[in-house]
């Protein structure tokens, strides 16, 4: 019942409510990734992916909004690194497109982004350099020194 609620909620057009979904997520999805049942935890990431933020640059996002933002892309890369199911972190890393862009490119996210290349799933690394690339144009100086060991680790 549960998976059916967040998936029905996931294809929900919540675009005019934008600046107010994300306080939604962190008091009703969010607590759905530490469920037991791993088709739950799948079905929260991928509501909480699909759920759209405010992508205009006219528009500028609260502190509250974006220490939500910061505390979800948190939960994210602690299940995509600690979650025992390999589908479940690949799900992670497939709906994080690029609205959440501005937001991974910061450091402290940046560094458990870089935990994700350590994973033995060879398709979790493939969609982390992916994302890695994408996030280039917002933080050059963070992530290129990364891809370059990267680069020279698997020459060697």
């Amino acid at each position: 019942m549960v998976t059916l609620a967040l998936r029905t909620l996931s294809n929900f057009d919540f675009e005019a409510f934008a600046m107010c979904i994300v306080y939604f997520i962190e008091n009703s999805v969010l607590g759905f990734l530490d469920d037991e049942n791993p088709q739950v935890r799948k079905e929260a990431m991928q509501t909480c992916c699909s759920l759209s933020f405010p992508q205009t640059s006219n528009l500028r996002i609260g502190a509250g909004m974006e220490r939500i933002i910061n505390k979800l892309l948190h939960r994210f890369f602690v299940t995509a690194t600690t979650d025992n199911e390999d589908r479940i972190r690949v799900t992670m890393l497939k709906y994080l497109n690029p609205q959440f862009d501005p937001f991974i490119s910061r450091y402290e996210n940046l560094l458990m982004l870089f935990n994700c290349m350590q994973d033995q799933n060879f398709e979790i690394k493939e969609r982390t350099v992916r994302i890695l690339g994408r996030l280039v144009p917002h933080n050059a100086s963070q992530i290129l020194p990364y891809l370059r060991q990267l680069i020279v680790s698997l020459i060697s």
